[in-house]
């Protein structure tokens, strides 16, 4: 019996986890529009743009990627 209720806490947290990264993706990505006004004013520095490099190769893949990411960026301006 006990192993049934450590079973459906371990599915419980699992399912946590990925409920909290399927959150975190997409606002991680769109919070490149907010990043993007911070850094062109002058309210972050430029280096902060590092934390989205890993979104390069993405973007970089295709072509309507990468107009989309240009077209939310230019948004921000």
């Amino acid at each position: 019996m006990g192993t049934d209720k450590s079973n459906d806490r371990r599915h419980s947290a699992a399912g946590l986890w990925i409920a909290i990264l399927l959150l975190l993706l997409p606002l991680y990505v769109l919070s490149t529009g907010p990043a993007h006004w911070l850094i062109r004013r002058g309210y972050l520095p430029q280096y902060t743009g590092i934390i989205y490099v890993p979104l390069y190769p993405i973007v970089a893949s295709s072509e309507p990627i990468q107009d989309a990411a240009q077209w939310y960026l230019k948004k921000w301006e």
